[in-house]
């Protein structure tokens, strides 16, 4: 195959990413602008820019040739979104309608016709903001990143073949309980007609409320526990299947509980510190398994760490800010999963081809491959002139492009 077809291959895989994305965005997450300088069609591709980046508005606009200026295209995004509650949560209705949308009519089927396996998480977004203790949307955590607020984020995932796809999405609130959170997710994933086999949460899930609510469900679950709530289950070389009572003095509630032992080995002469010799206890409270070894129940949850994974990813593809707006947070994360979604399913239709001689080499396309296709597309389309910023010191150091 000569270098001809290769690139012209190359431009139709740019394209169609570039369409498939504006495809979603534009339909079920309009925002009506149409100032003299700017439509929808030029500020998602500027937010696409600013995702795939992992820059800001503004950066993405003065590199850009046809984007009007940073200040410009966050106003009128900001009056778009509006503010308050009423908004934020249109806003967040809008991006769980086109993340279902992203499905494909096989995987809608799927989930109809059988029980799936999903997982939730969540994912902290740290925040500087010195009103931080009076907004409801910021939730307190530990340390990290400079900071002890963060905007909280969870998420439910299926699970299909290796495959993980984000269903629903939702804004946790300050002070709100698991349960309600969960609920959120739960609900949204059903509007598919989705049933599920079995379902996978992290440590902050596990919480009586949280299994009370899936129990009266009947949603199976795994939900991995902290070793501070289970310490006296933790001891012995054997992993093992034993009941257990939360909350009894009390609303008791008992429910099977996995330990899992995992050995670790020795520590290796390179790197002493990094591994430690002795036992390692995983917990997971379980409900409607079936009848499954500890060994299959612990196998089957680091399954879920794709999950984790997924969350690497979505910061590969997550437009930063400084804004205090809540509205334009919730939308740049929810576009980042929508990215991320979009590379599940390109993922699973093309592939890279390369020859040696006679020998062909195919392999999947990456992440980063996928973001270079949208990144060349809008700035083939909008035009691109980089900045270039001189370090040397005196009043004639400046930007140039």
């Amino acid at each position: 195959m000569n270098q001809r077809q290769d690139q012209h291959k190359l431009l139709i895989f740019n394209a169609q990413v570039h369409q498939a994305i504006l495809k979603i965005v534009e339909i079920f997450l309009p925002l009506e602008i149409s100032a003299r300088d700017l439509d929808d069609k030029m500020l998602w591709e500027i937010l696409c820019h600013a995702s795939v980046e992992q820059g800001y508005i503004e950066s993405s606009c003065r590199v850009l040739n046809d984007a009007p200026s940073g200040n410009t295209v966050r106003a009128h995004l900001i009056e778009a979104l509006g503010d308050g509650d009423q908004a934020l949560e249109q806003l967040e209705e809008r991006l769980n309608q086109a993340m279902q949308a992203q499905l494909p009519q096989r995987i809608r089927r799927k989930l109809q016709s059988r029980a799936c396996e999903a997982a939730g998480d969540w994912v902290d977004i740290p925040y500087h903001g010195q009103d931080g203790e009076q907004n409801k949307n910021v939730r307190p955590n530990q340390p990290r990143a400079g900071t002890t607020r963060f905007h909280a984020y969870a998420t439910l995932s299926v699970i299909s073949k290796g495959k993980r796809v984000t269903l629903a999405m939702t804004l946790v609130h300050k002070g709100e309980k698991m349960d309600q959170i969960v609920k959120r997710l739960i609900a949204r994933a059903r509007e598919l007609g989705a049933r599920f086999k079995c379902t996978y949460w992290d440590k902050a899930f596990g919480v009586v409320n949280v299994m009370r609510y899936l129990r009266a469900c009947r949603v199976p679950y795994v939900i991995a526990l902290a070793k501070q709530g289970v310490r006296q289950l933790c001891v012995g070389r054997s992993s093992r299947m034993a009941r257990y009572t939360f909350n009894a003095r009390r609303e008791p509630y008992t429910t099977d509980v996995v330990i899992a032992c995992h050995y670790a080995g020795r520590a290796s002469k390179r790197r002493p510190k990094k591994k430690k010799k002795g036992v390692r206890y995983y917990a997971y409270a379980v409900y409607g398994v079936g009848i499954r070894s500890v060994q299959a129940i612990s196998a089957a949850y680091h399954r879920r760490f794709a999950i984790e994974s997924g969350y690497r990813q979505l910061h590969q593809v997550r437009a930063r800010t400084r804004s205090r707006h809540t509205g334009l947070r919730l939308l740049l994360i929810g576009l980042a999963l929508l990215l991320v979604n979009l590379y599940v399913l390109v993922r699973a239709r093309w592939a890279i081809v390369t020859r040696y001689g006679s020998r062909i080499y195919c392999r999947a396309v990456t992440l980063s491959e996928v973001a270079t296709a949208l990144l060349v597309q809008i700035q083939s389309l909008l035009g691109f002139s980089p900045e270039f910023y001189c370090r040397a010191r005196g009043p004639g150091s400046r930007f140039i492009s």
